[in-house]
């Protein structure tokens, strides 16, 4: 039965980033440039997106288990506690999501239309169905790339939130190591980085935790969710609280001839 598919971020994810007052989640939009607010299962969706088969494939091995990662660490950090239990098994969750999420980007399927012989011929649920099928079969559905990486947790200790592109993810460089950050709430994010980069900046050597105790650093990454949403779906941005959304609509006013040439750019 066709049903309203959240096309990227799911509705999980989305629903950490609900308003305390509103209980609506508040968005960049950025084709209209406006800042909107509305309901974690309505944002994001479009109607008959996928296939049954395909949201029951999304939910089985990608959705449910990164939720319920994101369920145990968002309770760690939200009542302080001193342990988690992060067994090497979530890597992979963490990784399936992070790849799930390149392949249901909107530079994906773009790059599908414009490269596949039989995507023409298929109809749009086809197309989007096939995308993301293949790509999860390949490498137990982890892209190559990611494939040595470690997960880390990031606790945001500041009082600037985190916000969550569509893209679910955004590259930043910290210590000159590109690291893949993914939201799961305001104050918190998973951190996929090369092995080496946690043994380097964390003091215990054990530890997975990450502590980011400097605004300009949230800032920072909140900059960086909003260049990738731009190059990779041009949709929008989400957040619990509309000040870091009016900061990052400021910058958009202010820099956006260069990020729709980088858009162009990783287009061609």
């Amino acid at each position: 039965m066709p049903v309203n598919s959240h096309i990227q971020i799911p509705n999980a994810i989305l629903k950490n980033f609900r308003n305390s007052i509103s209980r609506k989640v508040y968005h960049l939009d950025l084709n209209k440039r406006r800042i909107r607010s509305c309901s974690s299962d309505i944002l994001g969706t479009k109607y008959d997106y996928y296939s049954d088969e395909m949201e029951q494939c999304l939910n089985q091995t990608v959705e449910t288990p990164f939720s319920q990662l994101a369920a145990s660490v968002k309770k760690f950090v939200d009542n302080d506690q001193h342990y988690i239990e992060m067994p090497l098994t979530v890597e992979n969750t963490c990784k399936r999501y992070v790849s799930a999420a390149m392949y249901r980007s909107g530079l994906a399927l773009n790059e599908l239309m414009q490269s596949s012989i039989t995507a023409p011929f298929c109809t749009e649920q086809e197309n989007h169905d096939d995308l993301v099928f293949w790509g999860l079969q390949h490498n137990d559905g982890v892209f190559p790339q990611l494939t040595d990486f470690e997960m880390l947790v990031l606790v945001n200790q500041t009082k600037v939130q985190f916000v969550v592109p569509r893209n679910c993810f955004y590259e930043v460089s910290s210590h000159n190591v590109k690291c893949i950050v993914a939201p799961i709430s305001p104050n918190c994010a998973l951190c996929l980085a090369p092995g080496h980069y946690r043994r380097e900046i964390i003091e215990d050597k054990e530890s997975r935790l990450g502590y980011l105790n400097d605004p300009e650093d949230i800032n920072i990454s909140n900059i960086h969710a909003l260049q990738y949403e731009y190059v990779f779906n041009h949709s929008f941005v989400a957040a619990a609280n509309k000040a870091e959304l009016e900061d990052l609509k400021k910058y958009l006013e202010e820099h956006e001839t260069e990020l729709e040439k980088l858009r162009v750019d990783v287009a061609r």
